[in-house]
């Protein structure tokens, strides 16, 4: 299929599709939210009522219990305000304010059985220290909530008099503002969440925020001209990150092992192993590389390798060469 600048397609090599995506230096100009700032918190919200306005009517004897369910859809979380930080540290940095809150139902049980079931809503505030130049907007977005608990506080008669709840609320904080980017065609980054102090069994943020894809089609790599039949299929391909396996795949009928789960393969960062004739071969993905004519490319985020065998060794060992996004790395992979 063509390929429209400025964007990844796909093209056939050797009867294999493949995703090709256009060198480092093509870019485009994008509108989008710039991130100036940004926080996650975890924070605890808390509410207390009386029992007789929370239950009327209702008697509730000593001994009684009580359980706390966060209502589905009630988090909220609402800019307040900024404060100047004194003394000021840099231009902008001020004290972000927000206030969150969530909804939830407290019953209340007598035996096992249900005397009444009060909602209440859980609120409380928190501060950031954020960079909040003019022009931006700060904005608050409930990542979870929940892992709530409600306790009966009793009075020297040992009646329950308060009911007191007490829940937590995971948000990200984030200063931004519409800007215009000139950006490479293909990869975007991370921002890794700031340190608080965090509640024990409560995963803040309870899962990735940004998708695990980088690149338009699912990262492949693929064995070319090795072996009898060629390509090469069966052979397990590793990924290799810090020293550990983060993923494997087996080679199909086309040679190709495909990573659905990785988004992407980090050059500097990742290692590609795999067993052939016998031997380890292991190529540690570059952050860049120049190719065979003196282009320099960028394969931060590479989306396929292709290993070719160029030929073997006296002791017949492979020698091989590997294109990176569809551009001839210079280097040969030499065993000896």
């Amino acid at each position: 299929m063509p390929i429209t600048p400025g964007e990844c397609g796909f093209t056939v090599v050797a009867g294999v599709t493949m995703p090709t995506c256009p060198p480092f230096t093509a870019k485009d100009c994008i509108l989008v939210n710039k991130v100036y700032d940004q926080c996650f918190t975890e924070e605890l919200v808390t509410n207390q009522i009386p029992v007789s306005s929370s239950c009327p009517g209702v008697t509730i004897p000593a001994g009684a219990t009580v359980a706390c369910i966060p209502i589905p859809g009630s988090a909220t979380c609402t800019f307040a305000g900024t404060v100047a930080v004194t003394p000021p540290l840099t231009p902008f940095f001020e004290e972000v304010l927000v206030i969150n809150s969530f909804d939830i139902s407290a019953p209340i049980l007598v035996a096992g059985v249900t005397v009444c079931a009060p909602t209440l809503t859980l609120t409380g505030a928190a501060r950031a220290d954020l960079w909040v130049p003019p022009g931006t907007t700060v904005t608050c977005d409930i990542l979870a909530f929940g892992d709530c608990t409600c306790t009966l506080l009793a009075s020297p008669t040992g009646l329950p008099v308060v009911l007191a709840c007490t829940g937590k609320i995971c948000k990200e904080v984030q200063v931004t503002a519409p800007v215009k980017l000139l950006v490479p065609t293909y990869g975007f980054c991370e921002v890794p969440a700031c340190t608080f102090l965090a509640q024990p069994g409560f995963a803040c943020p309870p899962t990735p925020l940004f998708p695990p894809e980088r690149c338009q089609g699912t990262p492949t790599i693929t064995l070319l001209g090795m072996g009898v039949p060629s390509p090469a299929s069966g052979v397990v391909v590793n990924i290799v990150r810090a020293g550990v396996v983060v993923a494997s795949a087996t080679t199909n009928l086309t040679g190709t092992a495909s990573f659905p789960t990785i988004g992407g393969l980090e050059g500097a960062i990742d290692v590609v192993t795999f067993t052939f004739l016998g031997k380890l071969v292991s190529f540690p993905i570059p952050l860049e590389f120049v190719d065979i004519v003196g282009v320099a490319h960028d394969s931060a985020t590479t989306c396929s390798l292709i290993f070719t065998q160029t030929g073997t060794t006296t002791t017949g060992l492979p020698i091989l060469t590997v294109t990176i996004n569809g551009f001839l790395e210079a280097g040969t992979i030499d065993p000896r």
